[in-house]
Order: structure tokens, then sequence, then C-alpha cells
């Protein structure tokens, strides 16, 4: 394994590396960046290893000690923690005895991560897991306290989620992290009604000494029910003025408390927040929607959630939309429901509001199901509709489409706003209705569509597609995506030829198919991509069932600058030999291979 690592970029950017536990528990993952300057870009070459041990990760440290100076961020999946612990209640050996009166022994691979912290003096962010053991927090700052870990006082974001132990390290930790703390996520919801409210977590004594978090910019907080609302009124009176992000979930409450909770937040007088985000299960009523836009108008973000059994109809939607307006990105999701006569008439004011960066159809054929308001969900709209709406010429930059009959919104949108949209974002499933969008139609329609830079196409099958490739080579596009369920090699081999001048093409499949009969996947998958990717920029095909070595027979044969190959079942693997020339092909290269294993990497 060492030998391999000898091989690799000088600079690393980014490492992450999780035991996975149980037969697997030696296993790390490592993600490597190189940055090259290539006609003036910072282009990068990185790939995943799965399946190295830590121990080989700090024997390549230890000979190439530039490699763990470059390190500066890491995250620790110890979620296991019975994993990584050996349980020895009668045991006489030294060891730990945690809240519940438990005894473990610490193992090596702890050991292990704590030698590969030592190695990496310049670590400014770690993401430690849900539940670690309570000794961690005590090593991590006797590390810090050493000089191992120069800057961890830096950290600037900490996730804390659940605490079913009540470990208070996890609030000694965050406090000896309190003036450096920018990004923190709360979870103080209870595991079961019977256990009362969490006095003792974590997560409430955050609550509880909020202040203390003087550079707290942003905050996720969730709590279970309004039983904990005196612990948010606290949390309010104390809270940093530099807080600019709030997100509040509340998974079991009430619409008097969902009102009372916006009351709240005005009250306290945050003066500084400019994206608000509050999640509950109760409706959300037009007039808290109001409210809330007239008291805060620093207000850059609102996001108004409920869960999708609640409908929000567009005409009421409407009666505040003057208030919305003010705003620029406003989410109100819960069941948007439009029926063609609210579409018709209504849709107009969120075509001409001049805030509006984006609009978004989340078109389902189906009634109560999540929609927005700049992702306004659309029930039942069939084409007969598309006469009936004259819409302004305010430009929008991007249009998203989820629908098995999205033609209607499309054709809608066309005939006013076709010289300004940049991206266009389709899902469809044209195997379901008859009316649905079909190919010939959406290649009718891209060609209308002069500044289009970015076309994302899912659930059509490829053969469907060849009027689309038709226009979008007409049109220039800069990025091309298509996620189909299935590609046949042929039909796509021959569309590929209609988009050699394509910057970015990406290709998404959970199965590719040839006519060749022959059990040699290698066969199978040998694409020949050389002649009709001439001038593409990119090239992202992501393969989830492929021969390793056919994949670089597809690259050395072609002069693509990137290539993704994710997971699958290989009947060979990628040797190292094979990848080391399949990186020099091209200097332009970019590539991202995974693979489960890499035992012939040695």
């Amino acid at each position: 394994m060492e030998r391999s690592y000898q091989n690799l970029p000088p600079e690393i950017l980014r490492l992450t590396f999780s035991y996975l536990g149980g037969a697997d528990l030696n296993h790390a993952q490592l993600t490597c960046k190189r940055w090259s300057p290539v006609a003036q870009k910072l282009l990068y070459k990185y790939m995943r290893f799965q399946g190295s041990s830590i121990k080989d990760i700090i024997r390549m440290f230890r000979h190439h000690p530039s490699l763990a100076q470059s390190v500066n961020r890491v995250s620790l999946d110890l979620v296991k923690m019975r994993e990584y612990y050996k349980v020895s209640d009668t045991s006489n050996e030294e060891g730990i005895i945690d809240e519940e009166g438990r005894k473990y022994i610490v193992s090596q691979h702890y050991h292990d991560m704590l030698a590969f912290l030592c190695l990496c003096p310049n670590i400014t962010l770690i993401k430690l897991p849900p539940n670690p053991p309570k000794m961690m927090y005590h090593d991590l700052m006797e590390l810090r306290e050493n000089g191992y870990l120069a800057r961890l006082g830096e950290i600037d974001k900490y996730c804390l989620e659940r605490s079913r132990a009540k470990l208070p390290g996890y609030y000694n930790l965050l406090y000896a992290l309190k003036n450096s703390i920018k990004d923190m996520h709360l979870n103080n919801q209870l595991d079961s009604a019977k256990e009362g409210n969490l006095t003792d977590s974590s997560s409430s004594l955050v609550l509880n000494n909020i202040s203390s978090f003087t550079q707290l910019q942003q905050l996720r907080l969730e709590m279970q029910r309004y039983a904990h609302v005196h612990e948010f009124d606290s949390f309010l009176d104390n809270c940093s003025e530099n807080l600019t992000t709030l997100e509040v979930v509340l998974t079991q409450d009430s619409p008097e408390f969902h009102t009372c909770l916006v009351e709240q937040i005005h009250i306290k007088h945050l003066p500084n927040i400019k994206n608000l985000t509050v999640l509950t299960s109760a409706p959300s009523s037009n007039q808290e929607i109001q409210y809330i836009t007239r008291k805060f108008p620093g207000l850059q973000a609102l996001s108004i959630r409920s869960q999708p059994t609640t409908a929000v109809l567009l005409a009421d939607a409407c009666r505040f939309f003057d208030y919305i307006c003010r705003i620029p990105s406003v989410r109100i999701e819960g069941g948007v429901i439009l029926t063609i006569n609210d579409f018709t008439e209504y849709m107009p004011q969120f075509l001409q509001c001049t805030r509006f960066e984006r609009l978004n159809f989340y078109c389902q054929h189906i009634s109560q199901h999540t929609g927005n308001i700049d992702d306004v969900q659309i029930d039942d709209l069939y084409t007969e509709t598309t006469s009936t709406l004259n819409t302004s010429n305010r430009p929008l930059s991007g249009i998203t489409l989820q629908s098995a009959c999205a033609k209607a919104p499309l054709e809608i949108i066309m005939t006013s706003q076709r010289n300004h949209i940049r991206t266009i974002n389709i899902t469809v499933d044209d195997r379901i209705l008859d009316n649905a969008l079909k190919g010939e139609d959406l290649g009718t329609i891209l060609n209308n569509f002069s500044s289009l830079e970015d076309l994302y196409i899912s659930g059509m099958e490829i053969s469907h597609l060849d009027d689309v490739f038709v226009a979008a080579k007409r049109l220039n596009l800069g990025n091309f995506k298509i996620h189909c369920c299935l590609i046949d090699v042929d039909v796509f081999s021959r569309m590929s030829q209609r988009i050699e001048s394509i910057a970015s093409l990406s290709l998404l499949s959970s199965e590719w198919i040839s006519d060749d009969d022959s059990s040699d996947d290698s066969k199978k998958f040998t694409l020949d991509l050389q002649m009709p990717f001439t001038k593409v920029g990119s090239l992202h095909i992501t393969f989830s069932n492929l021969c390793s070595k056919a994949l670089v027979r597809v690259m050395t044969n072609s002069i693509t600058q990137y290539f993704n190959c994710v997971g699958g079942r290989r009947r060979e693997e990628l040797t190292y030999s094979e990848y080391k020339r399949l990186i020099n092909e091209s200097e332009h290269l970019k590539v991202n291979l995974c693979f489960a294993t890499l035992s012939s990497w040695g």
C-alpha cells in the first residue's frame, strides 16, 4: 500500500477517513486533490481511496511530512462507539468508565487516530461524530494544549447532533471553542416522550449559554415540541447580534405555537437576521407570512415550510404577494396547489416580480405534493392553458420543470422569456402519460431559447432525445447533463456526434446496454468517443456497472478532460499502473475514481 502513496501529488487539500466498524474496521477513505495550472486555470485531479488502513496513511505522512502539513480539514466518523471500545466489565485492565458505569478499553484504532492528528498541525476544521466517547474531548483538548493541533481553536464549523448519552463533553469542547465557532447545528429533540426535557444535554447547555458564542453567525436549531419554548425564549434573549442565519425546526408543534414562535422572533429583536427558515408540522398561515415580511425588512431569504399534507393555495399566497416580492429568495413550502385557473390568473404576478432570479415549476400529476412559491407546483396543467397566459418580459435566469406533463409550462415561459432563460432543468417520465413531454416536443421548444447555456434532463430514455441533441448542437450549450435509467451504447454513439462543441457533457445511467451479446463486459462498454468529442471541454460519464479495464480503454481512446466512474460490480480491479497510465494520458484530464478495494495497488 505504501508504494502507491509514493506517487501521490504533493498537496492534499482535504482528507477524510471513516472507520466503518465490524469487519471493515481497518478501512479508511482518503481524498486528495492536486492543483495544477492548465491554461491559467486551477484544474484538479483527485481520487478516492477505500480500503487503506489508517496505519498506511500515518506511514505515508511520516515519509512525506509536507502532505500532513497541508491537511486542513478532517472528518472523524466514529458513530459506532461500541465498535471501537472493547467492553470489559470484569477485566482488571485499566480502562475508561462511562456515565452508565461501563468500562471501555481504548482500541489501537483510537490511538492511531490520535497519532494521525498529531501529524497534521494545520487542521482548521474538524467535524466530530454525533456520539463520540467522552474521552475523545479530553484527548483532543490535550492535543490542542500541547500544540499538536495548533489551530484547533480556529474551528469555524461544528455540527452537534442528537445526544442520547447526555455527554457533557460535547459542551466542554464547544465552550472551549466559543470564540471561534461561526456555524452550529443543535438537535435538542427528545428520544421519547418519557424522557422529559434534556435539561442536562449539551444542546440545552449551549442554548442556555448562547451569549458566550460571540462569533456565531449561522444556527440550525431542532426542537421536538412546544414544551421547549422556554429554552428558545432564553436563546433569543441572549443570541449574538452577529447571527445572520437562523433555521428553526419543530417536528411536533401546534398552530398556536407556530404563531407564538413567529412573534417571539420579532419581540426579541434580532436586527441582523438575513436568512430565516421555520420548518414546522403545522400549517403556515398567510397572516404569519405577512407578519414576518413586514417586521423583518432586512430579510434576504425566507423559507417557511410545513408538512406536505398542509396545502397552501396559490390564491391565498397571492394575497401576500406584495410582501414576499420584497425578498429576493422566498420559499413557502407546503402543498401549493395550482389549478388551471390559478395558473392563468395568478402566475403573471410571479413572472412580473423583478426581485426573483429563478422560477421553478415542480409540476406533479399528484395533488397535494410539496411545492414552493419560487418552486411552484402545478397540478393537472395541460397544454390547453398555453394560449391563455401572456406573461411579461421580466428576465428569468432559470426554470425547473418536474412533471409527467411538463410541455405546457415550458411553452408558456417560452412565450415571453425565451431570450433570457439560461438554465433549464427538466425531470420527466415519458413512460406514464400519453400527453407527457416528448423528446421531439422538447427539441422543438428548446430551439426557441436563444440564450440557453445549461440543460439538465432526467427521466427520458436516450432514444427519445434525438431532437434534443440536434437542438443542443445549435444552441452551443455550455453544460449538458442527462440522467437516464437506461442508455443504449449504440444510440448514444450515434447521437453524440451532434454535440462536438459542448463544453461539458454529463451522462448518468444505472445501466448501459449494447447490441453486442458477448459475455465480455469489456467489449460491451468500450466506447469509441474520440471523434465526437474533439471539442468537448469536459466529459462526465458515470457508470454504475462497468468493467474497470474497459474504463481505461475508453479514456485512452478519447481526449476528453473529465471522467467519472462510481462504484459498480467489477470482475477485475483497476491496477495502479493502469491508473497511472490513465491520468498521464492528458494534462487536461480530471479524474474521479471510486473503487471498493485497492488491494492490487501494493
